[in-house]
């Protein structure tokens, strides 16, 4: 799993996000890609054979990393989102796992 750096680190108070009905605490700055790797979680979403799809390149090259996102104010279906070019806001939620061709 992965860790923090804290040792000579200043950050911003932590937020609240929530990742499969998990609450998350990070620090505005960070990804959704980051939280994943914080909680642990490597399956992002899932293709229509049924194979799930995790972090590759974590720098937006690819699209392995869709997860999809709810934001406090949305008032539509959530949006498919790449982890790694998403920063983190108070009171969203990610559903990783999720069958991308499914949903669209």
């Amino acid at each position: 799993m992965a860790h923090r750096i804290q040792a000579g680190v200043e950050r911003q108070p932590p937020l609240q996000i929530e990742i499969d009905g998990v609450a998350v605490s990070v620090h505005p700055g960070e990804t959704v890609a980051s939280a994943l790797l914080l909680l642990g979680r490597e399956h992002c979403y899932t293709t229509r054979a049924g194979e799930p799809r995790s972090l590759f390149c974590n720098m937006g090259s690819c699209f392995e990393c869709l997860v999809r996102i709810f934001t406090p104010k949305q008032t539509t279906s959530p949006r498919w989102r790449r982890a790694c070019m998403t920063p983190v806001s108070e009171g969203m939620r990610v559903q990783t796992g999720q069958c991308l061709q499914e949903t669209l």
